[in-house]
C-alpha cells in the first residue's frame, strides 16, 4: 500500500531485500509515516505480545492509541 500511495506522488519507493515486509530495512521501515497510514497503530512487539517491554513506551503509545480511537468515533 505504501508503494502504491507514494506512486501516486509520483514517488517511487524501493523496496528491500526483506522476505516479507517490503519496506523493512536495517533500522526498521524505509517508508515515509505519511504512505503508510495502516502502520499508524501497528507497533510490532504490541501486535505481537499485546504491549511492549518498556513501560514508559507503553504509557505512551496506549495513550495516543486511545486519543486516536477517540477521534475515530466522533
Amino acid at each position: 500500500m505504501a508503494i502504491a500511495l507514494a506512486a501516486e506522488d509520483g514517488v517511487e519507493l524501493t523496496p528491500t531485500t526483506h522476505p516479507t515486509l517490503k519496506m523493512m530495512g536495517t533500522s526498521g521501515c524505509i517508508a515515509p509515516p505519511h504512505y503508510r497510514p495502516l502502520c499508524t497503530l501497528h507497533v510490532c512487539s504490541i501486535n505481537s505480545l499485546g504491549f511492549d517491554r518498556d513501560p514508559e513506551f507503553n504509557k505512551s503509545y496506549f495513550e495516543l492509541r486511545n486519543k486516536i480511537e477517540i477521534a475515530y468515533l466522533e
